[in-house]
């Protein structure tokens, strides 16, 4: 049951230690039926479910520092989303996603009146709209430079 949870949840050793201690004062059906829920989860699939929900998640906060005006934390929040967002850019809502968290980082680098790299974003969104995720890439190895390149 500990190495389910270490390799399908990715919890820690304490995380799991406690996860036990709670199970171990829950009724048998209870007990039985988290155990029969853990080994029916694709880990594959749990790790993407959770990176977007972490990116979502670090996405609000990154809105909600940007409307208090808090510009470079903000900037943190929507970078690390797209982080956390990775290699996961094959599905449509995640390709959306990444599209808005581009536009956001474009209008926190004009708040913070860096118009280079309020351009560069904005680039980076419209090679995505036009010549897909291998212009993207392409664009993405020359870091940061203007990479209008269609």
């Amino acid at each position: 049951f500990q190495e389910e949870c270490k390799k399908v949840i990715g919890f820690n050793d304490e995380e799991i230690e406690e996860l036990c201690r709670q199970l171990k004062a829950a009724p048998d059906d209870v007990r039985n039926e988290y155990q029969s829920l853990l080994s029916s989860i694709d880990p594959e699939n749990y790790k993407k479910q959770k990176h977007k929900y972490d990116a979502n998640a670090l996405k609000t906060q990154g809105s909600s520092l940007f409307r208090e005006g808090r510009y470079s934390e903000a900037l943190n929040k929507y970078a690390k989303a797209l982080l956390e967002l990775g290699s996961l850019s094959d599905e449509k809502p995640v390709q959306q996603m990444q599209k808005n968290l581009r536009l956001n980082l474009a209008l926190v680098y004009s708040k913070l009146s860096q118009p280079q790299m309020t351009i560069a974003e904005c680039n980076k969104v419209l090679i995505n709209i036009t010549v897909g995720v291998e212009g993207q890439s392409l664009c993405c190895q020359s870091e940061f430079q203007d990479c209008l390149c269609v």
